[in-house]
């Protein structure tokens, strides 16, 4: 296990009922009002998220989120809450526990957060009385919660009482393990847009995982804009980098202040959208259920959508239960596994309840069956190998580790020494030796893909019973149809190779062929196979011509198939050379070549006309045989000449006294 890290920038947000002064509490804090709007200041309430920061002497650098708690505003408060490490749940001495408490404390439960305290503000307007009667009212609220023996703090921000007190907490936090990941891919919802002279548009939110420079390339998604990032600010300073747990305003160059919207995600590498996601949901409210199929408005980070609920596990949901969904949404959303999200009813004034994505990029469940709910159980109770193995099969194709580990954004570190052992059944794998990637794929789609193999190479057996080779990687790639990419290929040669150490192919030359498969020749192969072979023999040094060899071959008792299986099993023999589809005998192919060397090995230089008069043949057969000593690699052309090789020397030199002159004239 590795060690926690401790934590020492992290984001703080607020959260309580309108008017129990959580903005007057920040600026206490940190000198900074949060309230910067206009129609805040008149109503006395914020409207829109409020950003402060504190930098403490004791290293810990804490940003921020300040909440709106006027129920109109659930769903701003709700974006604030996006990327929160710790909540200070601020509750009014004079007026206690209030319908928006208990709201923003179940969504702030329904995000994970793990860390808080209660914050009692306005202690100077009440008694001792009253004051115990908020903290029964608050004990009792925090029963089961995260924030159960909580810190309970009583402050006045008017007086100053028990601020220092709180600072003093504040700056020695120790969150370790919390937040998110800054060894991940980056990814920042965007809460704020604006343009500042001088510079362009800038983009502000919290960082929720990975880190990011200037200059580093980034991706405005939906729509995978690229974009440069041209100046980075945390808490108001000018830095370098920025990272998970951070504040962040990104100053960006590629787009327009109008190209930007709330729900957007900033990221360093491009992530497919979804519409549809598996998700694990409680419901929270007491008034209202989710039926099989209902709708809802999904919130996560600062995006909203229109949703569908389906239900995979139960026919309802009541207060308190929960169960897996389908959830179907109106628009793009880039999601990765383990995001926290609040659904609220189609109008928007009730929150339902929220959960947790545990598949961004499902398939389609049509149907509720026994299997997927069993599969949808094992990935949402977080074991990594399920959640592997799902995304295997969710795909047709065959998968690099490499490509789930950046789908389900996990470092590959943490998975490649344990995962192959505890992998499902249904799931194979391979390790490629050449390069040690590894590839997985479902074992049933595995076991066709063999069956489709095997078919296809014994059809061809059946097709050419004289070859005594088979089919090439090129054209066994063929199962896959066009579907062709790097993964199937590098796949295609593992899944070969396992074939062979199962007995079930095996390598004949550079190609593949059924374990089984042998040529046995019979009497009249061995006849017809010899007059094929002498019918080109006999031409010498004229070209053959099939329109002659078929009819004389028909009535030699060899159909035009049979020829072509014939003419195949001679060329792989190396008895006939197939030079652009003109079939040669390879005496006169072996002894031209001789005559040819022999001449050019004094460093002549030879023309067409003069090879003709050499080897005493017409022009198209040399024109072959030509072409056949350049694709040798032997000879080659310099203008209206060919000249010897280095390789063409040294085939001279190995082989001339091993030449027996056969005449063929």
């Amino acid at each position: 296990m590795k060690d926690e890290k401790i934590k020492t920038h992290f984001i703080l947000g607020t959260a309580g009922h309108v008017d129990h002064g959580k903005t007057a509490l920040i600026k206490a804090l940190s000198g900074i009002d949060c309230d910067t709007h206009p129609e805040e200041k008149i109503r006395g309430i914020t409207i829109n998220l409020g950003f402060a920061h504190i930098d403490f002497p004791s290293g810990i650098s804490i940003g921020i989120v300040d909440v709106p708690g006027h129920k109109d505003f659930i769903n701003t408060m709700i974006s604030g809450a996006c990327g929160i490490d710790f909540v200070m749940l601020v509750i009014a001495a004079d007026s206690g526990v209030m319908p928006q408490t208990l709201e923003h404390l179940h969504i702030m439960q329904m995000f994970g957060i793990k860390s808080g305290i209660v914050v009692v503000t306005k202690a100077d307007l009440a008694d001792e009385e009253m004051l115990m009667i908020v903290e029964e009212d608050i004990n009792e609220l925090l029963k089961n919660t995260f924030l159960q023996d909580c810190p309970v703090f009583k402050v006045s921000s008017k007086t100053g009482e028990g601020i220092g007190e709180l600072r003093d907490y504040l700056s020695q936090l120790n969150l370790a393990g919390t937040g998110g990941s800054e060894d991940g891919a980056f990814r920042m919802f965007i809460d704020r847009i604006f343009s500042v002279s001088g510079f362009g548009t800038v983009v502000t939110g919290s960082v929720l995982s990975g880190s990011l420079k200037v200059e580093d390339k980034i991706y405005l998604q939906p729509g995978e804009k690229e974009l440069r990032v041209k100046r980075l600010e945390k808490h108001g300073k000018e830095v370098q980098e920025v990272s998970a747990g951070n504040r962040a305003a990104i100053n960006l160059s590629g787009l327009k202040k109008e190209e930007f919207r709330r729900g957007m995600v900033l990221c360093d590498r491009i992530i497919n959208p979804t519409q549809m996601i598996d998700a694990r949901i409680k419901i929270i409210s007491n008034s209202k259920k989710i039926n099989l199929w209902s709708n809802v408005i999904f919130l996560s980070g600062t995006y909203e959508s229109q949703a569908r609920v389906h239900l995979i596990d139960a026919d309802n949901l009541k207060c308190g239960e929960s169960a897996l969904a389908q959830i179907h949404l109106d628009q793009l959303f880039i999601a990765r596994a383990g995001d926290k999200f609040i659904i609220r009813n189609s109008s928007g004034d009730m929150t339902l309840g929220g959960g947790e994505i545990i598949d961004p990029h499902p398939l389609h469940h049509r149907r509720r069956t026994e299997k997927l709910v069993s599969q949808l159980k094992s990935i949402s109770g977080g074991r990594l190998t399920e959640v592997i193995a799902a995304e295997v099969r969710k795909n047709r194709l065959p998968v690099t580790l490499e490509c789930i580990v950046l789908n389900l954004n996990i470092p590959l570190s943490e998975i490649t020494d344990f995962f192959a052992g505890t992998l499902p059944d249904d799931i194979t794998y391979y390790n490629s030796q050449e390069d040690d990637t590894v590839y997985l794929m479902s074992s049933d789609l595995v076991n066709r893909v063999k069956q489709r193999i095997i078919k296809s190479i014994e059809n061809y057996h059946k097709r050419n019973p004289l070859d005594e080779e088979g089919k090439t990687f090129e054209e066994l790639m063929g199962v896959f149809g066009v579907n062709r990419n790097p993964s199937v290929e590098g796949f295609m040669k593992c899944l070969l190779d396992n074939m062979i150490k199962d007995d079930m192919l095996k390598k004949s030359a550079d190609t593949w062929i059924v374990k089984t498969h042998t040529v046995k020749l019979t009497d009249e192969d061995k006849k017809h196979i010899k007059f094929v072979e002498v019918f080109h023999k006999n031409y010498a040094m004229n070209t053959p011509l099939m329109s002659e060899l078929i009819p004389k071959a028909y009535k030699f008792g060899i159909t035009e198939e049979k020829l072509n299986q014939i003419i195949l099993y001679l060329v792989r023999q190396g008895r006939l050379y197939n030079i652009d589809n003109n079939y040669l005998c390879k005496d006169i192919v072996d002894n031209c070549r001789k005559i040819l060397l022999e001449f050019l090995i004094d460093d002549n230089g030879i023309t067409v006309a003069q090879f003709r008069d050499l080897v005493k043949g017409n022009r198209k057969i040399c024109l072959l045989l030509l072409a056949q000593y350049d694709r040798e690699g032997i000879i080659f052309r310099d203008g209206d000449l060919r000249f010897l090789t280095d390789k063409g020397r040294n085939w001279y030199k190995q082989r001339y006294e091993e030449f027996v002159t056969k005449s063929v004239f």
